[in-house]
């Protein structure tokens, strides 16, 4: 384990130190299970191992395709020629 100080305020503190008295467990004990349940439910949105958009890289060999496809993707995409500008 690595040890980390932490500021809590007043009433946290007592009820921590209540929760501890009570339970047992140690107040480090109860920091410990509550980061871990937080920080459970702050798993990334998309996964980017399963992100299928990062599956396409590298699919297409470098030197193919337009050098400026990203800054006029609509113009390749649906022919406007709306906003077109050069590489």
């Amino acid at each position: 384990m690595k040890r980390k100080q932490i500021y809590l305020d007043i009433q946290a503190e007592i009820q921590l130190k209540e929760l501890a008295a009570e339970t047992h467990l140690s107040e480090a004990e109860h920091i410990r299970r509550a980061l871990n349940d937080y920080l459970a439910e702050q798993k990334p949105i998309i996964d980017n191992e399963e992100d299928p958009l990062l599956k396409l890289i590298g699919l297409v060999p470098s030197g193919l395709g337009k050098e400026d496809a990203s800054i006029n993707h609509d113009y390749y995409l649906y022919g406007s020629d709306e906003g077109l500008r050069g590489p």
